[in-house]
């Protein structure tokens, strides 16, 4: 499965050895993006089952919620049916979240509830997005190619940016609904019921690339 992006082009090919594959949520817009293209994978190339996984993390605690949207939406849309949704009960601290992730992760893959999973990780802008929030306000990713597979997951977005990944919305017809149920923002005084802060990183990437924060 090949999509075309001014970026370059985005593969999902899940080898044959893997029938069971997680897939990292967080009701962000790129990894709703990626659950809908990997059901359509597994409605059109290849029958697997799908698991969601989400790790909330402390300064957004309604991540679950968000990501849970997402797979009722993807379901609905495409009539795919998706695994149980491994949730992560309680939240983690920011500072370790990528750790307590890759911990989960682990943890399914040995109780062979998974055999590999996706990654919606993707390029930081090229530009630079200041802001005066004192949250988790960075990301210190390299620009420049990186391996979209590793030894137990795939990272299919990982040397494409935000403006990128609104094109692949806009090529789906899915801008007014699948990334209008997603949510960016970190600000945890903005309840999430509220709209996006627009001050904090996470909102600035997403104006950014999407043009538009709902």
């Amino acid at each position: 499965m090949k999509l075309h992006t001014s970026q370059g082009d985005v593969i999902i090919d899940i080898p044959e050895e893997y029938t069971k594959i997680g897939i990292k949520i967080s009701g962000g817009a790129d990894s709703a993006l990626l659950a809908y293209m990997l059901a359509l994978y597994k409605k059109h190339e290849r029958d697997v089952d799908l698991i969601p996984i989400t790790v909330i993390n402390a300064i957004k605690p309604h991540q679950h919620i968000f990501a849970q949207r997402v797979v009722k939406f993807v379901e609905d849309k495409l009539s795919v049916k998706f695994n149980h949704h491994q949730i992560k009960p309680e939240p983690v601290d920011p500072q370790r979240y990528g750790e307590e992730q890759s911990i989960f992760v682990r943890s399914l893959r040995k109780q062979e509830i998974i055999e590999t999973h996706f990654t919606g990780i993707t390029e930081n802008p090229d530009v630079e997005l200041k802001t005066d929030y004192t949250g988790d306000s960075t990301r210190n990713k390299d620009l420049g190619s990186k391996p979209t597979r590793d030894l137990y997951s795939f990272h299919p977005f990982a040397n494409i940016n935000k403006k990128a990944i609104a094109e692949l919305y806009e090529s789906y017809g899915l801008m007014d609904t699948l990334f209008a149920i997603t949510r960016s923002c970190e600000n945890s005084k903005i309840h999430f019921t509220e709209p996006h802060c627009g001050k904090c990183w996470w909102c600035l990437e997403r104006q950014w690339g999407f043009g538009r924060l709902e």
